[in-house]
């Protein structure tokens, strides 16, 4: 039989002095009246140690109990407890906000205000800078180069299978045409952008073949004051899913560095448009 647990052993102790009819004072002095009740009540959970000393008890009182589920359920507690492997603490450093909700467009451009040298936006269909954030997007070129980064349409229109698990993922009907139309709105502007000889800072844009698993906003990543506003995504995660926040951290397995070298692959192998 599989180890018990203490929430199982304090049911059972409940059926125990229901069945035979006891009072709460029948286990003295191993165990106190209001022991008793509150273990009843299942709103306590004693020790192993004050588990064991009922067991002996109930032994006493002629009932028979399995105290080797008990002994298995003490070496069990005590593995889980054990102390994990420790990460190196710089993994984690300059994560300073972690977050959910409907703030991330306010997220996304107070840190792209930030930027001073460089912007890198990364998304699945890109849908909202294209219908409502262009203008937004032309500020920011007037100040820093910008790279853009999405999912290939042609793969979602040649795949159709893929595009109806990623539809179904994102929760989202109808995206392969909704990543189609902002995929043409983003290269005629950027298009347009780069024409404009007055310009310095140009836009680059290029689509991904794999499979998305988050979206992010990052400025100036060879800067001192490089940031990431990262968003991952989840089945069916709508407004919920999970933000964080990450400064650069002078360290190469920092969490930022290892982020900047995921997307700097990606960059790399993703087809150019723009």
């Amino acid at each position: 039989m599989p180890p018990i647990t203490k929430w199982e052993f304090s049911k059972e102790i409940d059926d125990l002095f229901i069945r035979k009819g006891w009072k709460d004072n029948e286990l003295r002095p191993s165990a106190s009246p209001s022991l008793i009740q509150k273990i009843r009540n299942q709103n306590y959970s004693p020790s192993f140690r004050k588990l064991g000393e009922i067991i002996e008890a109930l032994k006493k009182q002629g009932v028979s109990v399995d105290s080797q589920r008990l002994s298995d359920s003490l070496r069990l507690q005590k593995a889980r407890g054990a102390q994990p492997k420790k990460l190196p603490s710089l993994n984690l450093a300059g994560v300073y906000r972690v977050s959910t909700g409907t703030e991330r467009t306010e997220a996304y451009r107070q840190l792209a205000l930030k930027a001073q040298r460089r912007l890198v936006i990364m998304g699945i269909g890109m849908t909202n800078i294209s219908k409502y954030a262009l203008d937004s997007l032309e500020k920011h070129a007037s100040r820093v180069p910008i790279d853009l980064l999405m999912i290939d349409p042609d793969v979602l229109e040649s795949e159709p299978d893929f595009a109806k698990k990623l539809e179904g993922f994102l929760g989202i009907p109808g995206f392969t045409a909704e990543a189609r139309q902002s995929c043409n709105r983003l290269t005629e502007f950027c298009s347009k952008w780069n024409l404009q000889r007055k310009q310095k800072n140009k836009i680059h844009f290029r689509v991904y073949d794999t499979i998305p698993t988050m979206s992010m906003v990052m400025i100036d990543p060879k800067g001192e004051t490089g940031e990431i506003e990262l968003e991952f995504f989840l089945y069916q995660s709508g407004e919920f899913r999970p933000r964080f926040a990450i400064k650069k951290v002078e360290h190469n397995e920092s969490l930022f560095a290892l982020l900047y070298q995921k997307f700097e692959r990606l960059w790399k192998r993703s087809r150019r448009i723009i």
